[in-house]
């Protein structure tokens, strides 16, 4: 990967950062879920929305779609955002840790 690359990586994931408040762009959505607007529901197939409660508003839940078409009704699934964010996230960084290891490898080699 150039060095131009990197940069902009760099500087793509420091205006993502949700804490550090007003001073970068931010993210599109608002909240730490790892992956939001990526799943499914394993039912009936609706998009797994995420919802933030707590006394911070900083705890995440899946939670079906399905109440949006049918409010009085329960969703088909719900399930706290932490455990499964951990488990993929840390998916993640072992799957990408050697790829890392290798583009370290290259760009010191390309200098």
């Amino acid at each position: 990967m150039p060095w131009a690359d990197f940069e902009r990586n760099e500087r793509l994931i420091t205006d993502n950062a949700n804490s550090k408040g007003m001073m970068v762009c931010g993210p599109v959505r608002k909240g730490e879920a790892l992956l939001a607007g990526l799943l499914r529901c394993g039912h009936c197939g609706r998009r797994l929305l995420v919802g933030y409660n707590g006394a911070k508003g900083d705890v995440g839940r899946y939670k079906c779609d399905a109440t949006r078409s049918n409010p009085d009704g329960d969703p088909c699934i719900s399930f706290g955002a932490l455990r499964v964010d951990e488990a993929v996230g840390a998916e993640i960084v072992r799957l990408l840790q050697p790829l890392g290891v290798e583009a370290a490898i290259q760009a010191i080699a390309q200098r």
